[in-house]
């Protein structure tokens, strides 16, 4: 996906070339408006692939972050009530808030 959106890239400027070579050079209008469709086309299909692709990579990093927020959540809610008594309510929370996020991205942006 990533190679065909770069590729769509290059469709610009040939269609660029086209209306300075073509349309303007040889006095052609009637090339204007399927030249600019092209061009629209591209675009369109460009920025539907990379919303698929964006979709397609943030997806299971959003699902790993609501599987660990779960079982997170269901560890403490098993835990005894003495042990609530002995830490800060701040404390939890910041470890809930800013932990998973940044174990989310340790464990999803650190290479093979």
């Amino acid at each position: 996906m990533a190679i065909l959106c770069t590729s769509l890239v290059l469709v610009l400027p040939g269609i660029t070339m086209r209306f300075i070579d073509e349309i303007i050079a040889k006095d052609r209008p009637d090339l204007i408006l399927s030249t600019a469709a092209l061009g629209i086309r591209a675009i369109f299909i460009r920025q539907l692939l990379l919303t698929l692709r964006i979709y397609q990579t943030n997806s299971p990093e959003i699902n790993f972050t609501h599987l660990v927020r779960v079982d997170l959540y269901d560890k403490l809610q098993h835990l005894p009530v003495k042990w609530f008594d002995s830490n800060l309510s701040r404390e939890i929370r910041s470890r809930v808030a800013d932990d998973v996020p940044a174990m989310d991205h340790v464990i999803i942006a650190t290479p093979d």
